[in-house]
């Protein structure tokens, strides 16, 4: 499925090309911006599967080593509270310090950015209702606990065991929100995996929802 999935960006990347040249002469197409659409999404999806093949069939090379968790997710709080000002987003934290997890930095990032970019997707728009993402990050035991709970629309009840299952998609019946690939939280959860770590969910229907990851910690502090 890997090979197939290369094979399948290579003439993706060539019609983008292609469609770019001939911008000029299409410019007052209507139809250029939806085949330009059309072809993204599909290069994204095509793109996530790649990358979550190569973590199911452990071809994925991961660079451990100890990583301050805590210093990472300030980093991408802060980023983020930019990105969501402007939404009416409040994006809020309490964040222990120097908590350290043996991993590969830029795949826990993933992790987390995929679950906040959830929380955001997710958040209702209506002016009356509270919108705010919370995170902590503490530890018990020898794990890190980090736990982003947010006020958005939430999971059903029927959807909530197949969430992380690839392709999988909710039963979501808000016209404003954007459907996703089915593959971002497949590819969380086995990143989670590969630390040696685990995920859960929580949620309620117009209450929000809850996704908890645990780590072990690293033998070594920063």
């Amino acid at each position: 499925m890997v090979e197939i999935s290369h094979e399948l960006q290579t003439p993706l990347s060539i019609m983008k090309l292609e469609l770019e040249m001939l911008r000029g002469d299409l410019s007052s197409n209507p139809a250029l911006p939806k085949l330009e659409h059309s072809i993204d999404e599909i290069s994204k999806f095509v793109y996530s599967f790649m990358h979550l093949a190569h973590l199911e069939s452990d071809k994925e090379d991961l660079a451990m080593e100890p990583v301050n968790f805590s210093e990472l997710i300030e980093e991408l709080m802060d980023y983020f509270s930019v990105l969501i000002v402007e939404r009416g987003i409040e994006l809020t934290g309490d964040i222990k310090k120097d908590v350290c997890v043996l991993g590969d930095r830029s795949k826990l990032e993933e992790v987390v950015t995929n679950l906040i970019s959830n929380s955001i997707k997710y958040m209702c728009k209506k002016e009356d209702r509270e919108r705010k993402i919370y995170l902590t990050l503490g530890t018990n035991k020898n794990k890190a606990v980090v736990k982003i709970k947010d006020t958005g629309i939430g999971i059903n009840r029927g959807d909530l065991p197949y969430i992380f299952d690839r392709f999988y998609r909710t039963n979501c019946d808000k016209s404003d929100i954007e459907k996703g690939l089915g593959l971002g939280l497949a590819i969380t959860k086995k990143i989670v995996e590969t630390h040696s770590g685990k995920i859960e969910a929580k949620s309620r229907i117009n209450k929000g929802s809850s996704f908890t990851i645990e780590l072990p910690l690293a033998d070594d502090t920063l």
